[in-house]
């Protein structure tokens, strides 16, 4: 099977030392595979307007097999069901058409349900057209190698980045810890190459993790670099 090179990015804002993922938005994992729904909180998120026009889904069942992806035309504030029904993990939101704003106005929220119910357990920031998320999921039968770490803290302290995986489809499994933690120095990008990658069989929820030396505000932002056969 062949490999491809693909990067996991994402941001975010650790409040104290606790340990804080690597995502921009929310993210609610989900057990059961259901029909979802995408709404926007902006009226221009739609198909003829100045903001986002079409998402794109990628995703797994709940077995863990896939990706799968599925387009979506958003209708602004009225909510847009998907056609499948086969939606669990979360692999990434990405707007792909824009009008003349260049990009989503409002926060793009992936529904629970259909028709819009439920809870929002994913979403695009404004200004962001994608899941800004650090974190990727490897399907069944499927093997990613992770490659190298990047890193940058805006704070007056430093922080350490973490590298973990669960096995999302088994029930209370703790997260693991999978590389050396990288201590990271404030405002200064670091890039950490791995001599040798890191292989992480699926199924498997890779994810990063950031947590502060000190009790501040820091703004992070992070990606792990992986190629997947």
């Amino acid at each position: 099977m062949p490999q491809f090179t693909y990067s996991a990015i994402g941001y975010t804002t650790t409040v104290g030392t606790t340990f804080t993922p690597i995502v921009a938005t929310t993210y609610i994992e989900q057990t059961g595979n259901a029909q979802r729904s995408f709404v926007s909180t902006s009226p221009v998120d739609f198909a003829g307007g100045t903001g986002a026009r079409t998402v794109r889904l990628t995703y797994f069942d709940q077995t863990m097999t896939g990706p799968f992806t599925e387009d979506i035309v958003l209708s602004g504030l009225t909510p847009v069901d998907t056609t499948n029904a086969n939606i669990c993990f979360i692999e990434s939101l990405i707007v792909l058409t824009v009008g003349a704003q260049l990009g989503n106005v409002g926060t793009i929220g992936l529904k629970a349900a259909a028709a819009g119910a439920g809870a929002t357990i994913g979403s695009i920031a404004p200004g962001d057209n994608r899941t800004q998320w650090a974190h990727h999921y490897v399907g069944q039968a499927r093997v990613a190698y992770i490659t190298d770490l990047h890193g940058t803290i805006k704070g007056i302290a430093s922080g350490e980045l973490h590298v973990r995986t669960s096995t999302p489809t088994i029930a209370n499994t703790p997260e693991q810890t999978i590389a050396p933690v990288i201590t990271l120095p404030p405002g200064t990008p670091e890039q950490i190459l791995f001599p040798s990658t890191i292989v992480v069989f699926g199924p498997q929820r890779i994810i990063l993790y950031a947590k502060s030396a000190i009790g501040v505000n820091q703004d992070w932002q992070a990606a792990f670099g992986y190629t997947e056969s």
